[in-house]
């Protein structure tokens, strides 16, 4: 099978970069692949894949001339808005690595290409007359992305040409199947396990060491965290390291400053992979709250099992699907009570933090194998294929009811055009035409199949 993949690669801050050296190796060895991404990337990846600059060389020939298309989606414009009008121009299979894409989109229609008017058309499709209200509001500076992402996520405005959906959570398999018909697969997200875990954690006469990495935005309860950790300060002795762009830096600092805990927190920003992979290796504990959840799988945790470290994380979306024992629940409604509780438990109690760690670590090598993920990406990839045809049956039948329901000479001409439009554009994707512009599905369909 020949797969053309677009997504961001090493050294992109983006766990989506990661998430990719983590399934090509396995993919490659199932597939032909052509990887289209943004320079730079590690040279090294070469040598596994055929890697081609986005930026400099037009991809529509070997589009067409491929089995299938792989478009990875997430929240972060920098990497994938260009990505997501690709998957507009040429439907394939998005890989869903956020359901709220608010950033995605403001990003792309608002910021990038200026032209505000297709992100309110999106908004109300996707969300009714509230959404396009809404999105007037955004576009006018009266509300912010942050504030409107929880309850209009526009995670259909990303499916509305997709041929295919890969989902890494239930909650998102169960999103998706809402706005699409075409095929959905549910796979856990992927780890190669690489790192060793530490067999031994405890360092005696130095601080509970505790680790916090990833995109820090509104929703990750850093400030809760410090708040807890504030009323700790006086009975263990512990450090707090914070890794990774955080939204909120400076009002953080702030509220570090105030809390007197400058000489046990640190943010240390955007580090080199080797210093990140050290502090990993000497973290005692890992939190990983999402205050509330916008629906992701988490490379952060995945890390965090990877190398045995005990987390504490929010219980709700993906994380309340973990495997009991792997880690420590938070409840969203009672996260300061159950916050210290949790920490409570870990900075006192070693043989806990090891009993976690390992469950973590195994849930990890037994759940998110890259060769299972494989799997399930080319039988999803086999199943779009097919799908393509039922995709033309399908935009041919809503172009014939919408004449049917207005039966005036000019609607009837309008229809016939465009069903002579359609049928010439499958044509075309049959004979390796320039282009395959065929969409299907949209805001709202049938559940999906898997």
């Amino acid at each position: 099978m020949r797969l053309s993949w677009f997504s961001p690669l090493p050294p992109a801050q983006s766990g989506v970069a990661e998430y990719a050296m983590h399934v090509l190796p396995s993919l490659a060895e199932k597939a032909r692949v052509t990887v289209w991404a943004l320079p730079p990337w590690d040279p090294g990846i070469e040598k596994l894949v055929e890697v081609r600059d986005l930026s400099r060389e037009d991809p529509w020939r070997q589009l067409n001339d491929s089995d299938c298309v792989v478009y990875h989606l997430g929240n972060n414009g920098q990497w994938h808005a260009h990505i997501w009008e690709l998957s507009r121009l040429h439907p394939g299979v998005i890989v869903l690595h956020d359901l709220h894409l608010q950033h995605l989109f403001v990003a792309y229609h608002v910021l990038w290409k200026q032209e505000p008017e297709p992100y309110v058309s999106a908004m109300e499709r996707c969300h009714g007359p509230e959404g396009r209200a809404v999105a007037l509001d955004l576009v006018a500076g009266r509300t912010t992305v942050d504030e409107v992402s929880e309850r209009f996520p526009l995670t259909g405005h990303a499916l509305e040409s997709a041929m295919g959906v890969v989902t890494h959570s239930r909650r998102a398999y169960r999103v998706a199947a809402a706005l699409t018909r075409c095929p959905i697969a549910l796979a856990g997200l992927p780890m190669a396990t690489r790192a060793r875990p530490r067999a031994d954690r405890e360092s005696p006469g130095h601080p509970c060491r505790i680790i916090v990495m990833g995109f820090l935005g509104f929703n990750r309860g850093l400030g809760l965290l410090l708040a807890c950790l504030h009323r700790l300060r006086g009975e263990y002795d512990f450090r707090l390291d914070v890794y990774g762009l955080v939204a909120d830096e400076h009002g953080l600092r702030s509220q570090n400053s105030e809390l007197n805990l400058a000489d046990r927190v640190h943010f240390h920003g955007r580090v080199p992979r080797k210093e990140l992979e050290a502090a990993l290796q000497d973290a005692d504990i890992a939190v990983n709250l999402r205050f509330p959840t916008l629906g992701e799988a988490s490379w952060s945790q995945l890390q965090y099992f990877e190398h045995g470290i005990p987390t504490i994380v929010t219980e709700s979306g993906w994380y309340g699907d973990l495997p009991a024992g792997a880690a420590l629940p938070v409840r969203p409604d009672q996260g300061p009570e159950d916050l210290e509780l949790r920490l409570r438990e870990l900075m006192e109690d070693p043989l806990l933090r090891r009993r976690v760690g390992q469950a973590g670590r195994a849930a990890v090598e037994i759940h998110h194998r890259p060769d299972r993920y494989v799997e399930r990406l080319v039988h999803l990839c086999h199943r779009a294929t097919v799908y393509r045809g039922d995709a033309v049956a399908l935009r041919v039948a809503r172009t014939l009811s919408s004449a049917l329901s207005d039966l005036s000479v000019s609607a009837a001409r309008e229809a016939a055009t465009e069903i002579g439009t359609v049928l010439a554009e499958a044509l075309l994707d049959g004979k390796g035409g320039e282009t395959k512009t065929i969409p299907a599905g949209g805001c709202r369909g049938r559940e999906g199949v898997e």
